[in-house]
């Protein structure tokens, strides 16, 4: 099992520096070999010396044109696969990308500060260092530079996950979206797709949502209402799983494990869609944990619940794909598009308000509790650390860790065990914290996780979903 880390990035980095400069320019000084040896056949003719010196510009054409013109096409080329993470969802346009930047990191950053994401760090803006670096130094070294630190690593992490050798040979693979890890098998084998069963421990009769690169690889498999249309058009890329009928073809009814309906979603993350683009096929993705434990936003926690072994009877874990954290996280909202009105049937970042005002229609709550599984997150017990969980709280019990949300009171700022989801109250931040925090807690070996109350409202209602049926068995 290999984990496809940052630093694999920058290694793949210094190899294009090599492939994209060093070589050029050694290319560059044959060439000056080249050309001085025309300079001296012309100076042994008795050449003019307008010849002679036209000849020194060319050689110092090829000397240093010839490496730089190689590299602006390779920047070109980076800013092309870059622009695979390109995401505009709802009522936000991102403007350009430096890595791995979704709404949510926006709506966050316009309202707390909390900056955009590009693999876990901050993202470098024209008014930060690299602007600096364009002021002070000289054009073709900021050029250069300004190359190796932005453009290489999105190219080089995004080359990275053309290793798709693992999926093909029915091996899972564990990548980021936006929203959390996925736990991915290649969807047009059904080998792979138990495989994904058989490693979480998930009851059979839960669907699997499948990811697609494009909506027209999605067509290919469902079919679209109307709504769905609309819906999907506004919202894909992004955090929003369309429930649509199944078409009759072999590899949809592969997909759907034989059902009438299939749940699909384009993701905004760069690595996922590159990763699904060059399979070629939807990818079956999960959540990269164990079924009913808490959802993985970090490589780590996907280590934590499937190594050390990364094996099982019937299934293996062959590469995690290490992109940091995820800027979302929590699972995408799921919409049922085949009615008249949609009916949301998991709560996520798109929030029902959003929807509703854009199709001008009323989003229907599923209410009553259905026979058949039609969609993830329908379990009552769902999304469980091993500590207990208690929502709503307001005093404490004994051996307690605490989820806090805006000031911490003072009745429980002695306690070592505290993880504040927003200081500020701010959802969007909650919502990205949220599995982090169960996760801290439950590493701290504390019994009961109580959690003070958080609005229910926008995505607060994602949020609280989530912890309900974390607290279920409370």
């Amino acid at each position: 099992m290999s984990i496809l880390s940052k630093s694999a990035y920058y290694a793949k980095a210094g190899i294009k520096f090599v492939m994209r400069i060093v070589l050029p320019f050694i290319a560059g000084i044959f060439f000056n070999w080249v050309f001085a040896l025309v300079f001296f056949i012309n100076w042994l003719g008795d050449a003019t010396w307008k010849s002679s010196i036209f000849t020194i510009l060319l050689t110092g054409l090829f000397l240093v044109g010839f490496p730089f013109a190689y590299l602006w096409l390779g920047r070109i080329n980076a800013l092309r696969q870059g622009a695979a993470g390109l995401y505009q969802s709802g009522h936000n346009t991102i403007e350009k990308l430096v890595g791995n930047v979704t709404k949510a990191a926006v709506i966050s950053s316009q309202t707390t500060g909390l900056g955009a994401v590009f693999a876990g760090d901050k993202v470098k803006n024209k008014k930060g260092f690299i602007k600096n670096l364009e002021e002070k130094l000289p054009r073709p070294i900021y050029f250069i530079l300004s190359f190796v630190l932005e453009e290489i690593p999105i190219a080089a992490a995004l080359k990275e996950v053309s290793e798709t050798t693992e999926l093909k040979k029915e091996n899972l693979v564990a990548f980021p979206t936006e929203t959390v890890y996925g736990l991915g098998a290649i969807g047009n084998s059904t080998n792979a797709i138990k495989s994904i069963y058989a490693a979480k421990k998930r009851p059979l009769n839960n669907p699997l949502i499948a990811h697609a690169y494009s909506k027209k690889q999605a067509e290919k498999y469902i079919d679209f209402t109307e709504i769905a249309e609309v819906l999907a058009n506004k919202f894909w890329p992004g955090p929003l799983t369309i429930i649509a009928q199944t078409k009759n073809n072999e590899y949809s009814k592969i997909l759907s494990q034989g059902k009438s309906s299939l749940a699909m979603r384009v993701p905004s993350h760069p690595v996922a869609l590159d990763l699904i683009k060059r399979v070629n096929v939807p990818i079956l993705a999960p959540s990269a944990n164990l079924s009913g434990g808490v959802s993985p936003t970090l490589a780590e926690h996907v280590i934590n619940d499937f190594g050390p072994a990364f094996k099982g009877h019937g299934w293996e874990l062959s590469k995690i794909i290490n992109y940091g954290s995820c800027t979302v996280g929590i699972e995408s909202t799921v919409l049922d598009c085949r009615g008249e009105k949609p009916i949301i049937l998991r709560h996520g970042f798109i929030t029902a308000e959003m929807i509703s005002d854009f199709v001008k229609l009323d989003v229907l709550d599923l209410k009553n509790e259905k026979t058949e599984l039609i969609s993830p997150g329908l379990l009552k017990s769902h999304y469980s650390p091993k500590a207990n969980v208690f929502i709503n709280q307001n005093k404490s019990m004994v051996n307690s860790g605490w989820l806090t949300f805006g000031n911490t009171p003072k009745s429980l700022q002695k306690n070592k065990n505290l993880f504040n989801l927003s200081p500020t109250k701010n959802l969007f931040q909650a919502c990205f914290l949220l599995y982090s925090g169960l996760r801290y807690l439950d590493s701290q070996g504390v019994k009961n996780i109580q959690v003070m109350p958080i609005p229910n409202e926008g995505v607060g209602v994602a949020i609280n979903d989530r912890l309900k049926r974390a607290s279920y068995k409370n």
